[in-house]
């Protein structure tokens, strides 16, 4: 091996060393532990010339110094891999809107828009924090017998301002659509039952299953 490769081995120690005219080795103490095409331990640089270096290196080297990186950019993309975490929580409501109007077909029945402003109390795990400051909007279709339809958007805002928002389309289940900051990339969704207080008032528990991407 030629002095001042050998030099700039022995300073770097063990690993892999890239050196832009003469390619990527690996070496352990300052010695070459992939030999070259005649699996020499070093190399007798002598008077080669640059390209005759070149053409010495086995595609066995470049072949695991790709693999190599490959490796490493496979682990750095898992952490931004998304983590499921089974999360419970109750919600308490009130209503600050409500807006009807009689679609007149039959008594009782009548579409109505509304707000409610809520609270979040977490029962269960940490993907989501207690303490958030809720919204819903809900399109209502109802009548004598109750609810025929429901379809409700939920804006949750935590103490740094980032957000959540939910759907709810009256099917027994709901889904996270998109958020903000920290909730950027949240997906999941769950189950959710109402416990009606009074005609403004109610409390939900509900469950999900929430995917966040690592941080």
């Amino acid at each position: 091996m030629c002095a001042g490769f050998r030099r700039e081995v022995e300073e770097a120690g063990t690993g892999w060393i890239v050196f832009p005219d003469r390619g990527a080795f690996l070496f352990a103490r300052g010695r070459e532990v992939m030999a070259d095409t005649e699996n020499r331990p070093e190399w007798d640089c002598g008077d080669l010339s640059l390209n005759e270096r070149r053409s010495k290196m086995p595609r066995l080297k470049i072949l695991a110094f790709i693999t190599l990186i490959t490796l490493a950019f496979a682990i750095a993309m898992m952490g931004e891999a998304l983590a499921g975490e089974k999360v419970k929580g109750r919600n308490v409501y009130y209503t600050t809107q409500w807006q009807q109007i009689a679609v007149g077909d039959e008594e009782g029945h009548i579409i109505a828009i509304s707000e409610a402003k809520s609270v979040t109390t977490i029962l269960l795990g940490k993907a989501i924090p207690d303490g958030l400051a809720g919204r819903a909007v809900g399109l209502w279709d109802m009548g004598k017998t109750g609810i025929r339809s429901i379809h409700v958007y939920e804006e949750f805002t935590d103490k740094d301002g980032d957000k959540i928002y939910c759907e709810d389309k009256g099917e027994g289940k709901w889904s996270y659509v998109k958020g903000t900051g920290k909730f950027e990339g949240i997906k999941g969704g769950g189950t959710a039952t109402v416990h009606p207080l009074t005609p403004q008032q109610a409390f939900v528990d509900w469950e999900a299953e929430v995917e966040l991407p690592r941080r």
